[in-house]
Order: structure tokens, then sequence, then C-alpha cells
């Protein structure tokens, strides 16, 4: 008998299961590489809605607004109006507007297993940031969990 061979595991029959972790599915979890523009951090209501959330992500023709019980709905710029924001999503709009400033290759700091770390921002994406230990292993960090390193220039 030659070498020992792994078969796939599958899920419900249909196609392999693969847990192990890549950079390629880490990027996807975190809506993928992008920056925001300018409007990340903006409260906003739905025009003909009474629903309210935050800008998590903002482009010219789309925008990922962060409701209030944590889902993200993607919808179109001219569909939103700003407005103030309310007191439950206060904190989350200090946060995202921090994030919103962050740039790749700025050292940060990060909450990694209950504890604060730091390293390099590698890649930007919607929802979060692959980043860079000091060790060299690579993460992807919600953006909750990411900020400015203390000392880092800027």
């Amino acid at each position: 008998m030659a070498g020992k061979r792994s078969l796939p595991l599958v899920a419900d029959g249909r196609r392999p299961v693969d847990d192990r972790p890549t950079i390629e599915r880490a990027r996807r979890r975190l809506g993928g590489r992008a920056s925001t523009d300018g409007t990340a951090g903006q409260p906003v209501r739905f025009l003909g809605e009474e629903t309210t959330g935050v800008v998590l992500f903002g482009a010219a023709d789309r925008c990922d607004v962060l409701l209030e019980g944590g889902a993200v709905r993607r919808t179109r710029p001219e569909l939103l109006a700003a407005t103030a924001p309310v007191e439950p999503m206060l904190r989350v709009v200090a946060e995202i507007r921090l994030f919103g400033r962050l740039r790749e290759g700025e050292r940060v700091r990060f909450e990694h297993e209950g504890r604060a770390e730091e390293g390099v921002l590698v890649e930007k994406c919607r929802y979060g940031a692959l980043v860079a230990k000091r060790d060299g292993t690579l993460l992807a960090v919600g953006f909750r969990r990411l900020w400015p390193a203390e000392n880092a220039e800027g």
C-alpha cells in the first residue's frame, strides 16, 4: 500500500468541508479588501423607513450600513439620509470613524484572545483588517477590536 490518503470531509453530501484557515477565507469573512470613503461613521436613516444605522463602508455606488441589532445592510447612498446618532450607536460611530482613518502599513493595536497586542495593518477590508503580529502570524481582526498604536506616527 502506497502512502496514507485523506478523503475529503463532506457536510450535507454536496461539497467537501475545509476548515483550514486561509488568507482568502479571512478576507471574505471581513467583507473583502476595500477602502471606505469619508461617509464611514455617518449615522443614517433609510429614506421612507424608520430604520437607522451607521455607514460601515461607503463607496460612490454602494454602502454597507451597520444596523442597531448588529446586522449589515447593503444599499445605495441615494437611499440614505444623514441623521443624528441614537444613543446605543454612539460608541460604534466612534469605532467606525477610528477604523476609517487607519491605513495599510500602519502600526496598530488589536484585541486578540482577551488581551491587547501590537502589529501592522497589512490589508484593510470592509469590516476589519488582516494584521501581522510581531511573530509574523497573520490574523483577521474585526473593526471594533482594532485601533492605532499609541506611539504610531501620524
